[in-house]
């Protein structure tokens, strides 16, 4: 379902299942900002969609929270689907 999706679509999804993650692990954007390096103001404007996520943020993201790019981009596909 991905690649029928529009950038309008995706990248809301993708923010969403981040934030879903953090919820689910108990991580909160003060952590999450300590262990990615990305200020909090950045991660946090990031995060609701303020600013650009770009690349290398959604690489730190995944690695602070320990799931994959395609596990991520999977799952806001399957959100955005739903």
């Amino acid at each position: 379902m991905l690649y029928r999706m529009t950038p309008e679509q995706f990248i809301p999804a993708v923010l969403a299942e981040i934030r879903a993650e953090l919820g689910r692990q108990g991580v909160n954007v003060t952590r999450l900002s300590a262990v990615t390096g990305i200020s909090q103001p950045s991660l946090s404007r990031k995060l609701r969609g303020e600013s650009p996520l770009g690349l290398l943020d959604t690489l730190l993201i995944c690695d602070a929270l320990h799931v994959t790019v395609p596990t991520l981009l999977g799952r806001a596909s399957d959100m955005a689907a739903a």
